[in-house]
Formats: C-alpha cells, structure tokens, sequence
C-alpha cells in the first residue's frame, strides 16, 4: 500500500504544478493581450482574446500585422511567409 500512497501523493503534487502552470500562463495571457489591445485598437485584442477569429483576421488584411503577431503561426505564415510585410529580407 506505501506504493500506491506514493504515487498518488507524486501525482497530486505534478496535478497541483500543473494547475498552477495553467492559472499562470491563463494570467499572462490576459496581461499581454490587454496590454495589446491597449497598443494596438485597431486589432480588438480585447474583443477576440488573441484568437484568430474572422473579424481578427480581416484587420490583419486591412491593417497588416503588428509587431504582437506571431508570424510563424497559420494563416500569417501563408498571408506573409512568416515576415513582416515590411521586412526586406522578404525580396
């Protein structure tokens, strides 16, 4: 039985580090795209929480990217092969 006390108390421990991991990341999260929607109006960051949804993108294709998008992630790295649309490596 000391087995089995051991795990369960080794998994209530890693449960314990990984709903912590999740509440920080969830935190950081909010700051950042707060903090961009401050910055950056024209995306409504607070309105889409970050994710791609239509009327995001669509600001995307009017505006461009901002310096907050990961450009390495679908459909900017299609839309700009993952640069900046102003980045003059991209010639």
């Amino acid at each position: 039985m000391a087995i089995i006390s051991n795990i369960r108390e080794e998994y209530s421990a890693f449960d314990c580090l990984r709903k912590l991991a999740a509440a920080l990341a969830t935190f950081f999260c909010f700051a950042f795209v707060t903090a961009a929607a401050a910055q950056f109006p024209l995306y409504d960051f607070a309105g889409h929480k970050g994710y791609g949804t239509k009327s995001h993108i669509a600001s995307i294709k009017e505006y461009g990217p901002c310096p907050q998008h990961r450009m390495t992630f679908e459909p900017l790295l299609s839309m700009y092969n993952g640069r900046f649309p102003t980045d003059k490596s991209n010639a």
